[in-house]
């Protein structure tokens, strides 16, 4: 009984023994798989990260021409608006300038007894002392519906009027100005082309 003792310690060593061994070869086997699979990941996600980042890359490259057409766009738009601005700010100023002068120049011609201005509803001009005589003569005015002679105004009042009427005229050209860049502004801000 002792040597059949003696075996079976012996086939129980070796089958501890050989069980160590297939566990340390597993774990030999199962560490180069590991080391296998984490080296093969690795390559994947340094390959997967190079196709993102390249991908990426080429969005942002058109994502940075886009921004940069378009700051182009728009500078163009505003150095145009500018343009249009200040083409309207200089017409406008040189018609309101036109019809100051021409004002002026009229009602310096009035004053100067050059031009003189009517009263078609009136037939005669009374002298101030409240008599009944008539002073100058009454004359057909040309361009009167009736062909009635109309009484001639004043110097001052001629003047006054003629400037009153330069002033409204310079206005009117004012707001037309007004009116066409506001129209400038909103096509600017609509984005509508001209």
């Amino acid at each position: 009984m002792n040597h059949k003792r003696g075996n079976l310690l012996v086939t129980v060593g070796l089958i501890i023994v050989a069980l160590l061994a297939l566990g340390a070869l597993i774990k030999l086997v199962t560490g180069y798989l590991s080391d296998l699979d984490q080296r093969g990941y690795d390559r994947g996600a340094l390959k997967t990260k190079s196709d993102y980042e390249a991908r990426d890359n080429v969005a942002l490259v058109a994502a940075n021409k886009l921004i940069t057409d378009l700051n182009e766009k728009i500078r163009s738009q505003e150095k145009d608006h500018s343009n249009r601005v200040a083409k309207i700010d200089e017409e406008k100023t040189k018609e309101v300038k036109d019809v100051k002068a021409k004002a002026d120049r009229d009602v310096a011609r009035i004053r100067a007894g050059a031009l003189k201005l009517r009263d078609p509803g009136r037939t005669e001009q009374r002298c101030p002392d409240g008599g009944g005589s008539s002073v100058g003569t009454t004359v057909a005015a040309s361009g009167v519906g009736d062909g009635k002679a109309g009484a001639e105004l004043s110097r001052e009042a001629a003047a006054f009027l003629r400037g009153e009427a330069g002033r409204a005229d310079a206005v009117v050209v004012q707001l037309t100005t007004a009116q066409a860049l506001l129209g400038e502004a909103q096509r600017l801000c609509n984005r509508q082309p001209r």
